[in-house]
């Protein structure tokens, strides 16, 4: 959702493209003012375990069609562009925090609060959830995101972030900054890993034919319980935990933020991660400069639009994962793309 009334000399290019037929978890907004440009990419998450039809309503109020993941994307851009609108110069995090919070609130119309105790009265066969009362976060509607503001006047970006959404920055002289930390990755390449150990012990001719064995999709589904993680003393830990906005309140130690010059800088970039280059497994620091490298070549070459044509050619080349592990041939994909006029 694109807000008009852009300043003249900035250029915004959008772009969405989902991974299937169905609705993209992945949403944008823009939103454009005078002296601020806030632009925010948000990518939902899947439901570990599935709910009974106690959250239905709460998801239809989107469409009959809705995730639990888009569901917070949506709640997300609809809390962070009315708070953006009534606290213009306010830090960004307080924009996440009050859209965590109003998910929070509208979950809790629910179950009747956001606790193991109050889901377990409401859906008692939930039972894995008795084992651990940390295994809610394996039910909650859940996204991450990248929420900026460009200063107009002050030459200044602000971020907040959490997640595995993106945020990049294009210098003028060929440069290419990663701003936002990937919190997921470490969690992800566990699961590949224990895919590629299941392909080398079973002689496996692919990685796609171990990726969806279950000794894997329980290790994937299992990492659903460090978005916005507490250990067994119920404290936060950013060395494993991954900032998400699914209501819980742990998110606050999670997110990353942080203000950058734009001296020298010719666009900004935000993207979920289904918008990027795929990459090797364990990917290093070296090559990945010159994968960012090649995308930024590739979207000032051809646009956005014509950057994802070439996306998805590259993954339809690899539909057996082997060149770059993953477990979607495709991801939804969606970026903003402003880019600064010299004039």
């Amino acid at each position: 959702m694109t807000l008009q009334r852009r300043p003249a000399h900035l250029r915004i290019e959008t772009v969405q493209d989902a991974k299937t037929d169905t609705y993209s978890e992945d949403v944008l907004a823009v939103l454009c003012g005078e002296q601020n440009a806030h632009v925010l990419v948000a990518d939902g998450a899947w439901q570990r375990i599935q709910t009974t039809r106690h959250l239905q309503p709460l998801l239809d109020r989107y469409g009959n069609e809705t995730t639990p993941g888009r569901y917070a994307a949506l709640v997300t851009r609809d809390t962070t562009l009315m708070h953006a609108v009534q606290h213009p110069s306010s830090p960004l995090r307080e924009a996440l925090l009050a859209a965590n919070h109003q998910l929070r609130a509208q979950l809790a119309t629910v179950w009747g609060a956001l606790s193991t105790g109050a889901v377990l009265e409401r859906e008692p066969d939930l039972t894995p959830l008795r084992d651990d009362p940390r295994l809610l976060r394996l039910i909650l509607p859940v996204c991450v995101a990248t929420l900026a503001r460009i200063d107009l006047i002050g030459q200044t970006l602000d971020f907040a972030h959490c997640g595995d959404t993106a945020l990049y920055v294009y210098y003028r002289d060929g440069r290419v900054e990663q701003l936002t930390d990937d919190q997921m990755q470490q969690h992800d390449e566990r699961a590949l890993e224990r895919a590629l150990q299941l392909q080398k012990e079973q002689g496996a001719a692919n990685l796609i034919d171990t990726l969806f064995d279950e000794r894997v999709t329980a290790v994937n589904r299992e990492h659903g319980i460090y978005h916005n993680y507490e250990d067994a003393f119920g404290k936060p830990d950013t060395t494993v935990g991954v900032g998400t906005i699914n209501g819980l309140p742990q998110l606050a130690a999670y997110i990353q933020e942080g203000r950058w010059s734009l001296d020298g800088v010719d666009a900004v970039l935000i993207c979920s991660d289904g918008f990027s280059l795929p990459a090797p497994f364990r990917e290093n620091r070296a090559d990945t400069t010159t994968r960012l490298e090649r995308m930024r070549a590739r979207i000032e070459q051809n646009g956005l639009a014509g950057y994802i044509q070439e996306l998805r050619t590259v993954e339809r080349a690899d539909e057996t994962r082997d060149r770059y592990p993953r477990f979607g041939l495709h991801d939804d994909a969606t970026a903003v793309y402003v880019r600064f006029d010299a004039t």
